[in-house]
């Protein structure tokens, strides 16, 4: 009796555990020749141009911005001390952060360049149009979950989180972590 039992119970891990393990190694190996990888690859290709693009761009409007308030050539809204309490928080914080100056994305979904500089006590600020919302651009090259993008969307500081958009592991399904690189800001 045990000996049957024995062989039935044999035969029976023999004919699940073969054609499971079949599937298995069938499933990976199609998984390694996906054609669909060429298409994710190139999406990944043209948003990391999409990505370089848009740095670029705001490189050179950071540059533009600059270089106008030097010249004289943009007339600045001018915070003085005495108004401090009715001034906008991110000037407020940039003038308890001590910095000389600082670029940050405003506007609707960031399509505005904010300058901030210390002049004495006061901090005077120049804005520029960019004429696309960085913000948006970012979440959409971004991707699923990221951070609101902010002023360092396009800082190169690294945002290592598991949400980020970049290459797939196609055999956990997880998401490997970019650095999307450039000079701070």
């Amino acid at each position: 009796m045990n000996r049957l039992r024995n062989r039935l119970i044999l035969v029976f891990l023999a004919a699940t555990l073969a054609p499971l393990g079949a599937t298995i190694w069938v499933t990976t190996t199609l998984l390694k020749f996906n054609p669909n990888y060429s298409a994710v690859r190139q999406l990944d290709t043209q948003a990391a141009s999409l990505r370089n693009t848009g740095r670029e761009l705001y490189q050179r409007a950071r540059a533009d911005l600059k270089g106008q308030a030097e010249a004289g050539q943009l007339a600045p809204v001018k915070y003085t001390e005495a108004g401090r309490a009715a001034w906008p928080a991110p000037v407020r914080e940039f003038a308890d952060s001590g910095a000389a100056e600082k670029f940050a994305f405003a506007g609707h979904e960031g399509d505005q360049l904010d300058y901030l500089v210390r002049r004495n006590a006061e901090v005077w600020l120049y804005s520029t149009a960019l004429g696309v919302g960085m913000d948006r651009d970012s979440r959409y090259v971004g991707g699923r979950g990221r951070r609101p993008c902010g002023e360092n969307c396009l800082s190169g500081q690294p945002n290592l989180r598991p949400s980020d958009n970049g290459p797939r592991n196609a055999r956990t399904g997880l998401d490997r972590p970019t650095n999307i690189g450039g000079d701070g800001l």
